[in-house]
């Protein structure tokens, strides 16, 4: 037998994600109802387990909700004709995420749950998808989360045009308006930093720090910041839950890097906090997060 070159044993590398056997493993089954649709249903949610602090869900928690139902695992591949397809390498660029605040309550009904995925648009490089999560008795979803990534070369991680017999095939809008995420001003007062080290736990098969760790660091250093007393006194972080996430990623880092969050928060919006993650002098990431304060019960928020 012809022993695979180093190139061909990196592509199957990728195809092995470990995010299909945990699907298999947490019973989700899923259904295409239009080349455009995919839909999940999740039987429980087994993320709040695994990484959970306080009494609402964390946010990189429901990123890989989200994550582990990604629409390419289940377009029907043709061998050969489409190879970057049967790899699916895919670098975000934003990330956004709207979450009803209902989503954060004990007594509302975690599972099953359905996850509806469609693409919006696909244009040279790049896409953007879009999934809603609900309980399926409730119109109105639980959380909304949407991201543009770019189709990549597994090997030389440049961006590869998708082939045009292939957007044709699915009838992918190619329509959409270029979506940006843009900080205010950063002041020169109320600025504070942390440092974090990127860990083996923190990458992915793509060999770079996951999406979901920037996220994860932004808020552990938020929280830092407030049970020190340096910015929103009046919260307390075990008793809030996430209204709205956006990021954007600028630079790629990886294993063993020294990650510093600078993080202020908002003067006109309430209870909005704004970081940036640099690496040495490259910028890594730029995020905004919003939460509601769901103490005793009650329910504020900039909506």
């Amino acid at each position: 037998m012809e022993e695979k070159s180093t190139k061909e044993k990196k592509k199957e590398s990728f195809l092995r994600r470990p995010l299909g056997i945990l699907r298999k493993q947490l019973g989700y089954k899923r259904e295409l109802i239009h080349p455009n649709l995919i839909r999940v249903v999740i039987p429980t949610l087994p993320y709040e387990g695994l990484d959970y602090t306080g009494k609402k869900m964390l946010p990189w928690s429901l990123m890989k909700l989200f994550d582990s139902c990604e629409i390419s695992e289940f377009w029907p591949l043709i061998k050969d004709k489409f190879d970057t397809g049967e790899v699916r390498v895919f670098y975000t660029l934003n990330f956004e995420m709207k979450v009803d605040y209902k989503f954060h309550l004990l007594e509302t009904s975690k599972f099953p749950l359905i996850l509806d995925t469609s693409v919006q648009f696909v244009k040279r490089t790049s896409r953007c998808i879009e999934s809603t999560l609900r309980h399926p008795s409730l119109q109105t979803p639980y959380a909304v989360a949407s991201h543009v990534d770019v189709n990549m070369d597994p090997i030389s991680r440049v961006p590869i045009p998708f082939p045009a017999w292939w957007k044709e095939h699915f009838k992918f809008p190619d329509k959409g308006v270029r979506r940006e995420f843009k900080l205010p001003p950063k002041s020169s007062v109320g600025v504070f930093t942390s440092q974090h080290r990127v860990e083996f736990s923190d990458t992915d098969e793509n060999k770079h720090t996951n999406y979901t760790v920037y996220v994860r660091l932004a808020f552990n250093s938020m929280c830092e910041n407030i049970l020190s007393k340096r910015y929103g006194q009046s919260l307390d972080v075990y008793e809030i839950g996430l209204n709205t996430l956006q990021i954007t990623y600028h630079n790629e880092c990886g294993l063993g890097d020294t990650l510093t969050v600078s993080s202020w928060e908002s003067k006109e919006a309430i209870l909005t906090f704004y970081f940036e993650i640099h690496k040495s002098d490259v910028l890594c990431a730029t995020l905004s997060m919003s939460f509601y304060n769901m103490l005793d019960g009650n329910i504020y928020s900039n909506l």
